[in-house]
């Protein structure tokens, strides 16, 4: 209901307490409007919406940011504003935990929205890898090597994964390097050479 996108409706969710009801309210409220504007919002509300996502993240992930991702909406406006949420995210370990939402599900390749705040989370200074997000990510890797084998963006991504999982020299399995050496050897990129030296 275009009626209720108000930023009293937007701030009175604040001072809920109820996980389902904040979630409802998110996937009611928060979901379809954002997509309905294309992502074109005040900064009025978009700073309501930070404080939203800080205070509940889990909620928020789940119901705004991780469908959006999946939504195959890739627009340039989407991207700067998912972009810009993420380096909102106060607690480190958010961050973290959306990437690794992001890697959850194994049968399937990042889409071009994913992939561009993995690249991030990898690229900022205040990186860390999780046990929960170095678990699943080699396999969610391989999978989308197949479908990136001649992307470059996808290679740079690779790259940064490697570099950091390489700086701690007992931080991946055998079994790891070796679903990592698989990914590379489809690469076809000017990049597949250097991934190749990094892990051998």
């Amino acid at each position: 209901n275009n009626l209720e996108r108000t930023i009293e409706n937007l701030s009175s969710i604040l001072n809920e307490s109820d996980s389902n009801i904040i979630s409802k309210r998110f996937h009611s409220l928060i979901y379809p409007w954002l997509i309905d504007v294309s992502f074109n919002i005040s900064n009025d509300i978009f700073s309501i919406i930070i404080e939203l996502m800080n205070k509940y993240s889990e909620e928020f992930f789940l119901n705004c940011c991780i469908p959006w991702l999946n939504n195959n909406i890739s627009t340039d406006n989407m991207n700067l504003f998912i972009s810009n949420l993420f380096t909102q995210l106060t607690n480190l370990s958010d961050r973290c935990k959306l990437c690794t939402y992001l890697c959850q599900n194994s049968t399937c390749p990042f889409n071009d929205n994913e992939l561009c705040i993995i690249s991030k989370w990898f690229d900022s200074k205040e990186f860390y890898f999780s046990n929960d997000l170095l678990n699943i990510l080699p396999e969610k890797i391989a999978i989308s090597a197949k479908i990136y084998s001649d992307n470059l963006s996808f290679a740079k991504v690779l790259h940064k994964i490697l570099i950091k999982c390489l700086e701690n020299n007992h931080i991946i399995t055998n079994e790891q390097r070796l679903i990592f050496k698989q990914a590379i050897t489809i690469n076809t990129t000017i990049l597949s050479d250097i991934l190749m030296d990094l892990l051998d």
